[in-house]
Formats: structure tokens, sequence, C-alpha cells
């Protein structure tokens, strides 16, 4: 389910990209998987796009696209009836060549604990209605650019969620960071808020 839902935002256009291979003793081609950050994917010999598996996927060449993509769980999203609490997720593509960003979530009553249907998603930056990181096809994120995604509703509600990119470039280093604010707003306006680093601070 994982590469139907990361890669669905990969272009044609990204279809060009070539594989980073090294020669083996065997005179074949493997696809390079400590060079770029994120897991690589392919196209298999049936043209479904799989992580890559040298031991299966014998037939890479030079010329072979290869696709990468990197997530990071989001543990903790906070609402209150009345908005009096909500969650802010800040997240910033650090690289100089464009990725796609996807989020997904789920939430919870904070009374029966059940999951609910609710969207209490509102953006900013970068991020869009139409360019939306809730899409199956995701939102792009420029080089070196940073998008907001604000949830606030006035159900008392938890939620967790998960932030993944797909890209066509390689990476030396992953191109996401990303920071959690969970917040209260008082009568008077932001009363306090508690800082949370996605994946401690480190890229992903």
């Amino acid at each position: 389910m994982m590469v139907k839902h990361i890669l669905l935002g990969v272009t044609v256009a990204l279809s060009s990209a070539s594989a980073l291979a090294s020669e083996v003793d065997t005179g074949k081609y493997q696809i390079d998987t400590e060079k770029c950050a994120g897991t690589e994917y392919i196209y298999d010999e049936l043209q479904q796009l799989v992580e890559y598996d040298p031991a299966i996927h014998t037939f890479v060449t030079e010329d072979t696209a290869v696709f990468y993509s990197g997530s990071a769980n989001i543990p903790h999203i906070r609402m209150t009836s009345s908005n009096s609490r909500g969650t802010h997720i800040y997240v910033v593509n650090n690289q100089n060549q464009p990725v796609n960003l996807f989020f997904q979530a789920k939430y919870f009553s904070e009374t029966s604990g059940n999951k609910i249907n609710i969207n209490p998603e509102a953006f900013a930056g970068i991020f869009s209605t139409s360019n939306d990181p809730l899409k199956s096809s995701g939102a792009q994120m420029p080089a070196e650019s940073y998008g907001l995604i604000g949830i606030q509703t006035n159900v008392a509600a938890f939620g967790t969620g998960i932030i993944k990119w797909d890209a066509s470039s390689c990476f030396d280093t992953a191109p996401i960071t990303a920071t959690l604010e969970n917040y209260f707003n008082g009568s008077s306006g932001r009363y306090g808020s508690t800082i949370y680093m996605v994946n401690d601070g480190d890229p992903f």
C-alpha cells in the first residue's frame, strides 16, 4: 500500500531519471542503495512501481529510472472543542530540487475513542487547496520552500499522522525537516505552546 500512496505524485517527466548503479562481478548492474537518501523504487517487469530488491530485480541497467521516498510519523495531533487547542506542522524542503509531499492523518474522538471523519486541515506557505498534501497526487514543494499544515476544529479529538515525500532526484541527505507545535489559545490570544521536532529534528 505504501508504494501506491507515496509515489502517486511522480509525474511522467520523472520517468526519464537515470538509475545510479554500480557494476558488480557478474557484469550486472545494481542500484547503489547507499548513495542516495530515502528508499529506492523502480518499475518492475510488470510495470508495477515497487521497492527495489537487488536479489529480485536483476534486470536493472544504468538507464533504469529510480525514484526515492522517505517518511516520518507525527505521533500527537491535539484538538479541543471551541477551537481552544490545535496543531501546526511546519514542513521545509531543504534541498535545491523539488519533492512531492504527502500528509495522511487519522483522528479519534476524545470521548468515545473511535475513529471519526473530520477535515480540520488548513494550509499556508507553499501549501494551498490547489497544492494540497492531502491529495493522492500530493503537493509539490519547490527547492528550499516551506509549507504549513494547520489543524484546528471545534471537536475534541486526538490524531496521528505521517509525512511522506518522493522525488526522482538523488539527495546526499534527506530533504525534509518538520516541526510540530501543539498550542493553546486563551481569551487574549495564544496562551502557550509545545514544540516537537519531528524525527528528533533530523532530516528524513
